[in-house]
């Protein structure tokens, strides 16, 4: 069964161990912080709610996630499945988080993600080049980034036959409380 749920703090470390992976760097312009700064970072971002993740999984197997940044109505996702990721991600932030659009930051060298963006007709609104170098040069990335968004009137337009280039999967939505 595919699950997509709302991730708990005890998700965090999941979320990294997902992620620590050499060909991150290909997908994301930031490095993985070490998993302390990144459970603490993250427990900060969840309580003030400038940070929602959702936890993907296959037979109680967690196998990515989506992470939303609340304030810009970003979003990235992580894990196998593109297609039913990006059609879950609209789901959630349009039905669940009430965004009104989406927006996605997609690295030059993320063909897979740039291949679903065009497919799923998301509009191209720009691009940018950025240079991330941490200190004593632990992480050097440069490259291109896509923006590409999505508004909820479209996602809608399209959700029928997004949805049916998606797996299965049951959907959870936030406890409202």
């Amino acid at each position: 069964m595919n699950l997509v749920r709302p991730a708990t703090l005890a998700d965090l470390p999941v979320i990294h161990r997902l992620q620590n992976v050499p060909y991150r760097d290909l997908v994301f312009a930031h490095p993985l912080p070490p998993l302390q700064e990144f459970l603490s970072e993250g427990e900060e971002r969840i309580k003030t709610m400038k940070q929602v993740d959702y936890i993907f999984e296959q037979d109680a197997v967690p196998m990515g996630f989506i992470e939303y940044q609340t304030e810009q109505e970003s979003t990235s996702i992580w894990g196998k499945w593109l297609s039913t990721l990006v059609y879950v991600c609209g789901v959630l932030a349009f039905d669940d988080l009430k965004f009104s659009k989406l927006v996605w930051h997609v690295r030059a060298s993320n063909k897979p993600m740039l291949r679903t963006c065009e497919k799923m007709k998301f509009r191209r609104t720009g691009e940018k080049n950025f240079a991330n170098i941490t200190g004593g040069l632990a992480f050097v990335a440069f490259g291109k980034l896509t923006y590409f968004e999505i508004t909820a009137a479209e996602f809608n337009t399209n959700r029928g036959w997004m949805k049916d280039l998606a797996l299965p999967v049951e959907i959870r939505f936030r406890d409202p409380s």
